[in-house]
């Protein structure tokens, strides 16, 4: 009796025209139909996941059979579209398996020979942006009835050729930012001396104009035969000067037009020259230019914040709106999220910060922080934001996200809705 009720359950858990759920996609074949469905049912009947999540894990684990075979494949979104496409299709089919006419018995007889196919994740034009022969002989086969040909084991040679050539791009891209976001040109001496401060080269004329003079003040014990290193140490204290020469208004100029620590050096150096004043005296050192500028931008964000004065009582609404914008670097892109807020007839932008995607809880995240940085998460009542599914989503949307992480709930002011009365 034991056995006919496990075998009950056993045949309970078959699917219909698929087969049984599996856990894992295994072989040496790029993933056929019938695996991904039954990897997507494993998801979806034992794990308890949603249709979207589902395909999602199935998706990830069928790009590693793909990466293996180095086949160009389609971005992870259509991939997951075509997965969840194929289940709607055997949903269908699945309401019709108590038909019995011809028609539906083509329907499941198609579906069935289909199972076997290769699911087809690869680029429209993988075949020209491969390289290799075997590459393209293999996705050839895979692609014909039976997935004819398997894969074999790891090229080691191959793999070793494009992990230098990885490394070769890891360190062009570095030595890339480096000089695109600090403008520095590196020399020889600098490669040799590491952990060694890097010497500007007003400094260094400096240190001529001090050579050249025939009459100065040295102290007694730094006349006894200096050493190198104690020369060099004494020069570093007659070129730093006590005058200030940048002020907050001066530093902001610079940072808005963007002129480095060193480009700023040769700018004052050059101006103090041009009006016939000694740059000896002034602090015009990179380091300190550097550490200056770190200060007025702190103090300005202090003072711009003080000068931002919120009622505590008055209710707030929060905006936020994300976007792909330009990074720092060339090539290069960032989600950004721009969080305002609207009391009464007044608007504050409260900043906008980098997110490392536009989901919704990187989104929520993101607004919390600001809020919690103004001072402002217990004055806010309502939330204005477009309805796009990042936002609005049941789960994880960041509405949702952000009245958990205040600990109530909030009025939703879409921004449709508003654009529409305004109209």
């Amino acid at each position: 009796m034991a056995f006919t009720s496990g075998v009950q359950s056993w045949n309970k858990d078959k699917l219909f025209l698929v087969g049984y759920p599996i856990h894992q996609i295994t072989g040496c074949k790029l993933p056929s139909n019938r695996q991904v469905l039954c990897a997507l049912f494993c998801n979806l009947r034992t794990v308890k996941l949603t249709v979207r999540e589902s395909a999602k894990l199935t998706i990830r684990e069928v790009f590693i059979f793909w990466g293996k075979a180095r086949i160009p494949t389609k971005h992870e979104q259509d991939a997951i579209t075509k997965l969840e496409k194929l289940h709607a299709e055997w949903r269908s089919l699945q309401k019709d398996r108590k038909k019995t006419s011809e028609t539906a018995k083509n329907k499941f007889k198609q579906f069935v020979e289909k199972l076997n196919d290769l699911f087809d994740i690869a680029q429209q034009d993988a075949l020209a942006l491969m390289k290799l022969e075997e590459d393209k002989a293999f996705l050839v086969k895979q692609r014909q009835k039976g997935r004819p040909d398997s894969m074999a084991g790891v090229d080691l040679k191959l793999s070793r050729a494009e992990e230098i050539k990885a490394q070769k791009e890891l360190a062009k891209m570095n030595r890339q930012i480096q000089e695109e976001t600090f403008d520095i040109e590196t020399d020889d001496e600098d490669k040799l001396e590491e952990g060694k401060e890097e010497e500007d080269t007003e400094e260094d004329s400096i240190y001529q104009e001090l050579e050249s003079l025939e009459e100065m003040d040295i102290p007694e014990e730094a006349a006894e035969d200096p050493g190198p290193s104690e020369s060099k140490r004494m020069k570093v204290s007659f070129a730093r000067g006590v005058k200030e020469i940048l002020n907050m208004k001066f530093s902001i100029v610079l940072d808005r037009c963007k002129v480095s620590d060193r480009n700023a050096t040769r700018i004052l150096i050059a101006t103090l020259e041009a009006l016939n004043l000694d740059p000896l005296e002034y602090k015009v050192s990179k380091t300190l230019l550097h550490s200056r500028r770190q200060m007025f931008r702190e103090q300005y964000t202090k003072n711009f914040l003080d000068k931002v004065n919120i009622p505590e009582k008055e209710p707030v609404v929060v905006h936020w709106d994300g976007k792909l914008l330009p990074g720092v670097l060339k090539h290069e892109q960032c989600e950004r999220i721009a969080i305002a807020i609207s009391y009464g007839e007044k608007e504050q932008l409260l900043g906008v910060p980098v997110t490392a995607s536009s989901s919704g809880e990187e989104q929520a995240v993101a607004v919390y922080e600001c809020l919690q940085e103004w001072g402002l998460p217990n004055t806010v009542k309502a939330m204005c934001f477009d309805t796009a599914a990042s936002n609005t989503g049941r789960l994880k949307g960041a509405c949702v996200l952000l009245e958990q992480m205040l600990g109530r709930e909030l009025l939703h002011l879409d921004a449709i809705t508003i654009s529409w009365k305004l109209c």
